[in-house]
């Protein structure tokens, strides 16, 4: 579907869909809503009916929330990511040199939207990394220079065979040939002085570490997996606000009594933001949708067609002996009368032009006249719209209303049959 410059609102839904932007037009601004969690995908592009002029502008807010964690999402060729498609973006689409470049800015005020392919080469300086966030995995091999060695974090297994001398060791630092087997016991070694280096991979086991000894700053950022937490320990105080989304909230779990209190005799629905709310009904009210809100309607008017179209057919006649004639027709509900569609069957004989008059019976006025030119040919058809008010037909007298019709012409020749289109109110 192309959206013209009168639309400006482009509404997802979980279906998905392609949707173009018409570059022709003036407006060149729109905006993405929509709260789903997304079965199909979504593809947003140009459409022009010409050459599209360099410099062409398209700004497009994003202020949808839609989880495409299986789906896609793209932009005039441009894919957003999961956390790019669940937060406000401003996107800039601009065409230059026959190409649309796109521009995604994002709000930086929320969670998950930096990624790799954000961060220019060289801007992560010291300052940018937290404390232990840089695990052994993620040094190069060979890029730990001297210089970036702590003191005392070389162990023995760093050094090479022979290569610490003598004249190497302070004195009073006895080197390990000198050191018997098990000789460097628990009174050898200086309060304070078994560092991290000293320490082997793995060796500090459950039972070492004292009661409540793991405080939050020991715990690398990201390791506090599902396996460490124990059943029932996240409780509400726990939870950050707006932390748990549609994607956490188990199908079919959300129960009445989990539902804030509504208005009696009311439904929720979503307006044509998508945004909920509580439509309140009276006695023998019945909700009606129209593709973008809720409206209310009286069930005794759906039971009765109102708004229903209807047509009433009949022949009219000026031949000698049958003009000037009154026809009468049954109309037995109130209704507007819309058009009236005439088809000439018999040429209208060709001196003076023919007439047909619809009166409203009770109502002692006319409806409509309608003139046939004189020498209308079969099949000719004339459409004639009936303005407001006087297509406003009032059930007067119960089921016993009607219209009649009266024709007129000076010289007698000519058939035709017509048509009302008519709308119950």
């Amino acid at each position: 579907m192309a959206f013209t410059r009168l639309t400006r609102e482009i509404p997802i839904t979980a279906a998905g869909g392609t949707f173009t932007i018409d570059v022709d037009s003036p407006e060149v601004e729109y905006t993405i809503t929509g709260i789903a969690v997304m079965a199909g995908n979504v593809t947003i592009s140009p459409t022009s009916a010409g050459v599209i002029p360099n410099n062409t502008k398209v700004i497009i807010n994003y202020l949808a929330t839609l989880d495409t964690t299986v789906t896609t999402f793209s932009v005039f060729g441009v894919f957003l990511n999961g956390p790019q498609t669940l937060r406000d973006q401003h996107i800039i689409c601009d065409y230059v040199n026959l190409a649309w470049t796109v521009q995604i800015i994002s709000n930086f005020a929320n969670p998950d939207i930096i990624n790799t392919s954000n961060i220019v080469n060289g801007a992560v300086t010291n300052s940018k990394l937290a404390t232990d966030s840089v695990s052994t995995i993620k040094i190069v091999d060979l890029a730990v220079t001297t210089n970036k060695i702590d003191n005392l974090a070389v162990t023995a297994g760093k050094i090479a065979t022979d290569a610490v001398i003598t004249s190497k060791i302070l004195d009073l630092n006895v080197t390990t040939a000198k050191i018997a087997a098990d000789a460097v016991t628990t009174a050898k070694i200086l309060d304070l002085n078994v560092t991290t280096a000293k320490i082997n991979n793995l060796a500090v086991t459950d039972a070492k570490l004292a009661t409540d000894s793991v405080i939050t700053s020991k715990i690398l950022d990201l390791n506090v997996t599902t396996a460490k937490i124990d059943n029932l320990a996240v409780t509400d105080a726990k939870l950050a606000a707006n932390s748990v989304i549609t994607s956490k909230i188990l199908d079919s779990n959300v129960t009445d009594a989990k539902l804030a209190a509504m208005t009696a005799s009311s439904l929720k629905y979503g307006n044509g933001s998508g945004i909920p709310g509580n439509l309140a009904l009276a006695l023998d009210e019945m909700p009606v949708g129209n593709g973008s809100t809720i409206t209310v309607i009286d069930k005794n008017d759906l039971l009765n067609g109102v708004g229903t179209y209807n047509q009433i057919s009949f022949d009219i006649s000026f031949e000698a002996n049958e003009i000037n004639g009154f026809k009468r027709i049954y109309v037995p509900y109130p209704c507007i009368f819309l058009k009236v569609m005439t088809s000439v069957t018999t040429t209208i004989e060709a001196t003076d032009n023919a007439y047909f008059t619809i009166f409203n019976t009770y109502a002692g006025v006319p409806i409509t006249s309608i003139g046939i030119s004189a020498g209308t040919l079969p099949p000719n058809v004339l459409n004639n719209n009936i303005p407001s008010p006087a297509g406003i037909y009032t059930l007067l007298s119960g089921i016993d209303s009607s219209i009649y019709i009266y024709t007129t012409k000076v010289t007698p020749g000519g058939r035709a049959f017509v048509t009302i289109l008519l709308q119950k109110t």
